[in-house]
């Protein structure tokens, strides 16, 4: 059901009172009448967001538990999600900006082949470049195959850790209708 939101009062009414139009076509609200919001185009349960920017849009859960790659997969997937994945700088960027978080990509299955953990597509080199910190992936210390993206200035950055590492929030998404 949608909902119109009055500016004067600041009180959420049901929309379907709106008058129709031609064909049967709902009106939509005038500026003086209020906004008209629509309900949510994901599944919202369990904490999960509807993030949207001029760019990109996305069902999100930034979880504040902190637990390994190989386990924020299994959380996710309980969830009916998997884990975040942002194919342009400007998804990526929906994220929120105060922890880092795994995300669904990694190299485990081929050293230095990224794939996305949702649909095995791997990372073009281009965007590997724009979506990984500088001297980034490394794959320094026991073997980093797993992705966390950090906070670096005001962008958001890829980093690989190791998938046992129990340090980072989660990321998980649901998929967006409509």
């Amino acid at each position: 059901m949608s909902k119109l939101h009055v500016q004067l009062t600041g009180l959420c009414t049901p929309g379907s009172f709106l008058q129709s139009g031609t064909f049967g076509t709902a009106l939509a609200p005038t500026s003086t009448e209020g906004d008209l919001f629509a309900p949510s185009r994901c599944d919202t349960s369990d904490g999960f967001t509807y993030v949207t920017s001029d760019e990109a849009s996305a069902c999100i859960l930034a979880s504040s538990l902190a637990m390994s790659p190989d386990g924020a997969a299994a959380f996710c997937f309980n969830l009916g999600a998997h884990l975040f994945v942002a194919r342009t700088k400007e998804k990526l960027q929906l994220l929120p900006h105060d922890n880092g978080y795994i995300v669904g990509l990694s190299d485990v299955a081929v050293e230095g082949t990224f794939v996305w953990q949702d649909n095995g597509e791997q990372i073009t080199d281009v965007y590997k470049l724009q979506f990984f910190n500088p001297a980034e992936p490394n794959n320094s210390g026991v073997g980093e195959d797993c992705v966390v993206v950090t906070n670096v200035t005001t962008m958001l950055s890829g980093n690989d850790i190791p998938c046992n590492f129990v340090y980072w929030m989660v990321a998980c998404e649901r998929p967006v209708y409509g």
